[in-house]
């Protein structure tokens, strides 16, 4: 279950001769965004474990939403705490493993509400924020967007991005592209967690 992810696919291409430079690319859209997203994430369900899943969709949006921080949680629901797995940005090490009860900071707050995704524009001023839980020393939050896994009402997991860059705040765009990306982790953890458990009752 916690193993290290095994890296980038490496893939080749066929060589070819242009007569012509190829055109400048424009701006990626929103729509561009989405079709990617699409078309990566088929590659999600190849994969043999959460871990591995989560550094997978940490890595799509690293480069569809920039952010300062990354983070991704497991909803333990033995202990009802959210449990840090995979993270980048500062003190990423650090916090790896370690367990966030639900009713701490904007996580636990987010975790515990019927929407399924939570932006903030401003970290500080919000009441629900608790820097030793959402935050990362080293690393002044300014923005956060939280965004949960659900299937079938059930609550999965977390995925928090902080201080997004490139751009003043999250947008509804980022939004929209990180919601369809959760619903396909939503996907991937249910059926990993059936896999699990379909192998431990046959043990």
């Amino acid at each position: 279950q916690w193993k290290d992810w095994r890296g980038e696919p490496q893939v080749a291409y066929p060589k070819a001769v242009l007569s012509a430079p190829p055109p400048a690319a424009g701006p990626e859209t929103a729509q561009d965004k989405l079709a990617n997203a699409f078309e990566a994430l088929h590659d999600l369900f190849f994969l043999d474990s959460p871990v591995e899943g989560l550094q997978f969709v940490i890595d799509l949006l690293k480069d569809m939403v920039p952010a300062e921080a990354y983070s991704t949680y497991l909803y333990d629901i033995d202990t009802n705490e959210l449990r840090c797995v995979v993270l980048t940005g500062p003190e990423a090490e650090q916090r790896k493993g370690k367990a966030i009860p639900l009713s701490a900071g904007l996580l636990g707050h987010a975790a515990r509400q019927e929407e399924k995704i939570l932006v903030v524009s401003h970290v500080a001023s919000d009441e629900h924020f608790d820097p030793a839980v959402d935050g990362r020393e080293g690393l002044t939050a300014r923005n956060m967007l939280v965004q949960l896994p659900v299937s079938e009402g059930r609550l999965l997991g977390v995925l928090q991005l902080i201080n997004r860059l490139g751009q003043p705040q999250f947008s509804s765009d980022d939004a929209n592209l990180i919601n369809y990306v959760a619903k396909q982790l939503s996907k991937f953890l249910h059926s990993s967690r059936l896999g699990l458990e379909q192998y431990r009752n046959k043990k």
